[in-house]
């Protein structure tokens, strides 16, 4: 989920893969709250939809976003890239349809490998966009809870530049229990970009 900085986070109810992307132009009328959402096809980031939704006393709605996705039993439109993978291992990132989740390790048959694998968004266009962030919800389980920080981060790929975004509130120790991250991607305003999650571990330690 993409959301604008600065405004309210509006939470998606029902079953539509839909939460807020984009909110432009946040206008105050009486108890009701009007904005004016842009909506682009993640197809080829160009088509639009344009139109106001009236969210009477603050009530949750439901838009359709573009570069929303649950993983609920597949990758989607992300893609993964194996910077390293041992050899004992034929993937790293895997879709767990029974907890509807990513799930990334490379602790395989009771031993841990050192890898670096990363799971890749598709092309965001944050043109439109002053200022936006991902927001992302995960869990780390297993491996050392004081080098999780180490062990998944993400990064803002650029064209040909990289940047590194550290997880802000690392799991004090190992469980399934999910936190939401939110990352400040209004650095990269007017540009396209795509957001990596980062896997990596050592032959010492492998966190799920």
């Amino acid at each position: 989920m993409v959301c604008p900085a600065g405004v309210e986070t509006l939470t998606p109810t029902g079953n539509e893969s839909a939460s807020v992307l984009l909110i432009l132009s946040p206008n105050y009328t009486n108890a009701d709250i009007v904005y004016n959402v842009v909506v682009k096809t993640p197809s080829d980031g160009v088509e639009r939809t344009e139109y106001n939704v009236v969210i009477t006393h603050k009530t949750d709605v439901k838009i359709p976003v573009p570069y929303y996705y649950a993983f609920e039993s597949d990758f989607g439109e992300f893609s993964v890239e194996n910077i390293s993978m041992p050899e004992a291992a034929s993937y790293i990132w895997s879709a767990d349809t029974k907890n509807k989740c990513l799930k990334a390790s490379a602790y395989i048959s009771g031993k841990n490998y050192a890898s670096e694998s990363w799971v890749v968004s598709p092309t965001m266009d944050l043109s439109t966009l002053p200022a936006t962030k991902a927001v992302i919800e995960y869990a780390m389980n297993y491996g050392t809870p004081a080098i999780y920080a180490e062990q998944m981060y993400f990064l803002v790929i650029d064209g040909e530049n990289q940047t590194r975004i550290n997880i802000s509130s690392v799991p004090a120790k190992g469980s399934w229990t999910f936190y939401k991250e939110e990352v400040d991607l209004s650095a990269w305003a007017g540009k396209n970009i795509k957001l990596a999650i980062v896997y990596t571990s050592t032959d010492t330690d492998a966190a799920t």
